[in-house]
């Protein structure tokens, strides 16, 4: 008898955590609010979420690419999953221009302010509880998802992120 390999397909693409140790106890429904059904959010996004509505909510992130003083033009790292009418920080997102292979060139509504490396969100997350999407997920009425809070994850294959966004028990790894 001969040994036989069978190829197998997977939809599960790269990994994104190298452990989990705990995720929000539950599962959460997605709050559709500023969401188009059918979008996409990757696994490893930043969530808000609230244990008593049993809600969570997407926040887009973008990474500053390069250092900007009072600017309407704001430079971001590819990757960032931000759609015109999105509000970063409270000034909206008039434009996108993708034409860049480094970066992405952001057209805001008025002069915004920041260091290369900074994330810019679309919600404020500070004094909330935060964690990322276990799984990716398609947006649609009463989609539900887990949210990771205590593990490690890989900082490069998730939407950007800031440590201070996440609770302290989430670690970005900078291995990939």
């Amino acid at each position: 008898m001969a040994i036989g390999f069978k190829k197998v397909y997977s939809t599960e693409g790269t990994p994104v955590f190298q452990k989990v140790l705990e995720n929000a106890q539950g599962g959460f429904t997605l709050d559709m609010t500023g969401l188009t059904s059918g979008e996409e959010i990757p696994k490893g996004a930043l969530f808000i979420y609230d244990e008593s509505t049993r809600k969570a909510t997407y926040v887009r992130t973008a990474k500053v690419h390069e250092t900007v003083a009072a600017q309407i033009a704001v430079k971001v790292s590819k990757g960032h999953k931000v759609k015109v009418g999105d509000s970063l920080d409270g000034v909206a997102v008039n434009a996108i221009n993708t034409a860049n292979a480094d970066y992405d060139t952001l057209t805001m509504a008025s002069n915004v302010s920041a260091d290369a490396g900074d994330i810019l969100a679309t919600h404020a997350t500070t004094g909330k509880t935060t964690g990322l999407g276990f799984d990716a997920i398609t947006a649609e009425e009463n989609a539900t998802l887990s949210v990771v809070i205590r593990g490690t994850a890989y900082a490069r294959r998730i939407p950007p992120v800031a440590q201070e966004q996440l609770p302290a028990t989430l670690i970005l790894s900078n291995s990939y």
